[in-house]
């Protein structure tokens, strides 16, 4: 071998050296390259997926939002209507107990038969309101006996309306007699001694009635403010109502 060949071959030798070199070193490049590549796309998939993430959390926290301004408004609404069943509660109690005034006032007085029978039908209606009403706040409550104070004056105040009822009744039937009296004489001599008759027989029937003690006329009354204080204690506010 000449020195030529030598050389050629040593020329080779180094090529393919600077070859192999470069080539490790080209792959380990693109490896990096790569691997960048990759953790970028990945990180990118990941901020993509977290403000994805984001997004669905902000949309769940916003119905959550609205869902619980929607409850707490009908939680709201629904105790400012138990409120106000509460005060209806007082109102047609001291509605009742202002009666028993209208029937002195339309019997003794002015005599007038059919506006008694209009104040018992009052006094119904009105009892009727305050079965309807404590009804439903029996039913809205888990535990009624907090509620012995309401069913108390009810209790109370339905007794007393039956008695107003029944004496306005019986006054309301005596007077009628005294509205037919004219159509039973004929000359005035014998209305005058109808009326005279009709004075001392019925009108001492009538005063009796008129003066006679209620049973639950006061126990209501008590009933009433009892139901007021506990009523205040219950909304903390000072609910001032007028009893009879």
């Amino acid at each position: 071998m000449n020195w030529l060949n030598i050389a050629i071959l040593l020329v080779n030798i180094v090529i393919l050296g600077i070859i192999c070199f470069y080539q490790t070193y080209i792959k380990k490049i693109v490896s990096i390259i790569t691997s960048r590549e990759e953790s970028y796309e990945s990180e990118k998939g990941k901020n993509i997926a977290t403000k994805e993430d984001i997004e669905e959390i902000t949309s769940k926290m916003e119905s959550i939002r609205v869902e619980i301004s929607f409850e707490a408004q009908r939680r709201n609404k629904s105790i400012e209507e138990q409120e106000k069943r509460m005060l209806n509660i007082a109102f047609h109690s001291q509605v009742i107990l202002s009666k028993w005034n209208n029937v002195l006032l339309y019997s003794k007085h002015w005599g007038n038969v059919n506006r008694l029978y209009e104040i018992i039908k009052e006094i119904n209606d009105n009892t009727l309101q305050l079965t309807h009403l404590v009804n439903i706040i029996l039913a809205s409550y888990k535990n009624p006996q907090v509620l012995d104070p309401l069913v108390h004056l009810v209790d109370e105040i339905s007794k007393y309306a039956l008695e107003i009822c029944s004496r306005a009744q019986n006054i309301a039937t005596l007077l009628s007699i005294d509205d037919k009296l004219p159509k039973m004489v004929n000359t005035p001599s014998e209305y005058g001694n109808v009326m005279t008759q009709f004075l001392n027989e019925y009108m001492p029937l009538i005063d009796k009635i008129i003066s006679d003690e209620f049973k639950f006329r006061q126990s209501s009354r008590d009933a009433l403010m009892e139901y007021l204080k506990w009523l205040n204690t219950l909304y903390q506010k000072d609910f001032n109502i007028k009893v009879f």
